[in-house]
């Protein structure tokens, strides 16, 4: 126990020290940069090169951790559709190389630049892409992006490892059952697997038959667009991909790879006599002269991005965290509403789901958006599953794209029972509680009987209520929401079959049907406005320095101490899966399958 208090407040006075030399720091560095002189004009003509390096993300807010310390200045895919968009009727723009070295993306991320990179060349625009070598968990969906390039470039040391699309499903079931923890989930229904990697041993055969179909229609998607994009019989690609991972020369004596070579000879191809101007240079040169100098200034059309796990409120306090905070969106929303500048609304959606309640808020505050006039088309990027699905329920029009993993219409709720394994380490307890289910989600014992009752309708009543939602929304009877529902996850391009989503696109088809819907003339100028607006990096300094934050810091640390010194062996089994909320009744829309990997 006194080691215990040493590292509690270790863990605490450096993470409070850690927070305020990194603020310290940013609040330097951006004093240096605010010094430094403006950036010349770009050339008149010059080669656009855009590297993509780890995830790409979809919004410009999100955790102010990451957007200060590790993520300063990263373009978005609004950023980066919209500076493609621009390059293409752009003047300046010779060509453009896409290198892919470092990126991360999701299959519906790759598809929308894709798209965008097709629109590029269709204006006239060479585009050239490199790789130093395609390989990692998403290099299939990343290779089908860079064959809508005029021509591939690989570096002769890598490879090229498309080897298909694999899902994979940890099991803790056995585990758990050593260390005395018990699992007690709900779900609603067969196909719903949000805790399928602790409850069972095995993948039960409904979510098995649903994940294939799944694997199948995004394997089947990409190899069909790196067909068209190398003119190769699908056949050839399908042999080839079973070959994988391919060495540089087979993958160009192949026709996968047009040429070996290294970044720079691939800038000299593009550039040519040209100078090399990066995609953040670009975009600040675009932001720097957006000045309306029409006759009709554009019309606004609203952006509001729902990034990660919805939560009734809070802001993901520590770095990586993806936290959709339904009282700051519902907010953004209503601000929209208020301002009346906006003459629709297009809501980006990229999330698991997570809180019915905060679903449940977000539902609310569109329709009211809705209702005062302002239409609502939802664009989903890689994921809109389960809460994320039930929030675009209130578009007038809901898009995808053909790797959207979406659906999911079902809950799961429930805790792990730690007792046994409390037990094992010497940790007691005892409750003194007034009412019978006070202590229903203690992670202390399992649910009894009277309280599996109580946590059964509540489940019952949130499927019934997302279904008959669904239902209306998308005009489906009971019987053919049935044979969409239940859990199941579809792909983009199946969403649209099976009548969840309405059409297939990214940013540009949704903001034709913006214009449409709001009657904006053909002729008029739009400009897509990103919603809440970028606060300076000062002023989120000053909010995160604030004491208050400096001691939630803190006391988030002491938390992760006890949880490391007394729990750690929960913690390692359980948090892995990233599922466990042993302390809330408030049942969760989750979807989307654990491990999923595109190759």
């Amino acid at each position: 126990m006194r080691i215990g208090r040493i590292i509690l407040g270790a863990l605490a006075t450096i993470g409070g020290l850690t927070i305020v030399l990194a603020i310290a720091g940013v609040i330097a560095l951006s004093a240096m940069l605010s010094a430094l002189p403006e950036p010349e004009p770009l050339p008149k003509r010059f080669a656009l090169v855009i590297s993509l390096d780890g995830n790409l993300r979809e919004s410009a807010q999100g955790n102010p951790i990451d957007r200060i310390l590790l993520e300063p200045g990263k373009p978005t895919l609004l950023d980066l559709i919209r500076a493609i968009d621009t390059a293409a009727t752009d003047d300046r723009v010779g060509g453009v190389m896409l290198d892919l070295s470092g990126a991360r993306l999701g299959y519906a991320q790759a598809q929308e630049l894709a798209a965008a990179v097709g629109r590029l060349r269709g204006a006239g625009k060479p585009v050239h892409s490199f790789v130093e070598s395609l390989d990692g968990p998403r290099a299939l969906a990343l290779f089908a992006l860079a064959s809508t390039a005029e021509t591939i470039w690989l570096q002769p040391s890598g490879i090229l490892d498309i080897r298909g699309v694999s899902l994979e499903v940890p099991f803790f079931r056995d585990a758990l059952d050593e260390f005395g923890i018990t699992p007690d989930f709900r779900t609603r229904h067969e196909y719903k697997s949000t805790f399928v990697s602790l409850t069972e041993k095995t993948l039960p055969a409904g979510i098995r038959d649903n994940y294939k179909r799944m694997v199948d229609s995004l394997f089947s998607q990409s190899v069909s667009d790196i067909a068209g994009q190398r003119q190769l019989p699908v056949q050839a690609i399908l042999t080839l991909v079973d070959q994988a991972p391919l060495l540089a020369s087979e993958a160009i004596d192949n026709r996968l790879v047009d040429r070996l070579g290294y970044r720079d000879e691939v800038e000299d191809v593009v550039a040519g006599k040209n100078s090399i101007v990066s995609i953040a240079a670009y975009l600040e040169d675009l932001n720097s002269s957006d000045i309306d100098d029409e006759a009709e200034p554009p019309a606004e059309i609203a952006v509001v991005a729902v990034v990660g796990a919805l939560v009734r409120n809070g802001s993901g306090g520590l770095p990586g965290d993806r936290i959709a905070s339904a009282r700051e969106i519902a907010d953004t929303i209503r601000e929209v509403r208020e301002i009346g500048k906006a003459r629709a609304l297009i809501l980006r959606v990229d999330s698991p789901g997570g809180s019915y309640v905060a679903s449940d808020v977000l539902l609310r505050e569109l329709r009211l958006t809705r209702k005062a006039g302002i239409p609502i088309v939802v664009s989903m990027g890689d994921t809109a599953a389960s809460g994320g699905y039930f929030i675009a329920l209130a578009g007038d029009h809901v898009l995808a794209q053909r790797g959207t993993i979406t659906g999911s219409i079902g809950v799961a709720g429930g805790k792990v029972a730690a007792g046994r394994l409390l037990t094992r380490f010497g940790i007691g307890g005892e409750r003194v509680s007034a009412g019978a289910n006070a202590g229903m989600f203690s992670p202390a014992e399992p649910f009894n009987l009277r309280q599996s009752k109580r946590l059964d309708a509540m489940l019952d009543f949130i499927y019934a209520d997302f279904t008959r939602q669904v239902g209306k929304a998308r005009r489906l009877s009971p019987t053919d929401l049935d044979k969409v529902a239940r859990g199941r996850i579809w792909s983009g391009a199946d969403a649209v079959d099976a009548g969840l989503v309405d059409v297939l696109g990214g940013y540009h088809e949704a903001t034709v049907l913006a214009r449409e819907s709001s009657g904006i003339a053909p002729t008029r100028g739009i400009r897509l406005v990103p919603y809440p607006k970028p606060r300076p990096t000062l002023e989120m300094l000053r909010d995160l320095a604030d004491e208050s934050d400096l001691l939630g810091a803190r006391d988030g640390l002491t938390v992760l101490a006890r949880l490391l010194v007394y729990l750690q062996p929960i913690a390692h089994i359980i948090g892995s899966t990233g599922n466990w909320d042993a302390a809330s009744w408030d049942a969760k829309l989750l979807g989307g399958p654990i491990g999923f990997k595109v190759r």
